[in-house]
């Protein structure tokens, strides 16, 4: 595995925990290099996106394959939605645009 990177991150992808999984939150460079200051945490079902806002000054992918989804569609329909959702298929999980 390659050593992190210590770039600025352009972007962060984010896979969002169901009941007692935890939410993962990835930064990565403008060459896609791993960057310094990945997230891991466990919060209520509720409460990561406020930490997620905290957390990211680039643009976020969050992956709406699962509850990421239904968290993600309820934020647009409110109209505060801050990321934009992608859905990962294994196949090519780390393929971002």
């Amino acid at each position: 595995m390659a050593p992190e990177s210590d770039a600025k991150p352009t972007v962060w992808g984010w896979d969002l925990a169901k009941a007692v999984d935890w939410t993962v939150g990835i930064p990565l460079d403008e060459d896609m290099n791993v960057c310094r200051g990945s997230q891991r945490f466990q919060l209520p079902w509720e409460e990561p996106e406020s930490k997620i806002l905290s957390l990211t000054e680039a643009p976020a992918l969050i992956d709406s394959g699962g509850v990421g989804g239904l968290r993600h569609r309820r934020r647009r329909e409110s109209g505060r939605s801050a990321a934009t959702p992608r859905v990962y298929r294994h196949r090519a999980p780390l393929r971002l645009s």
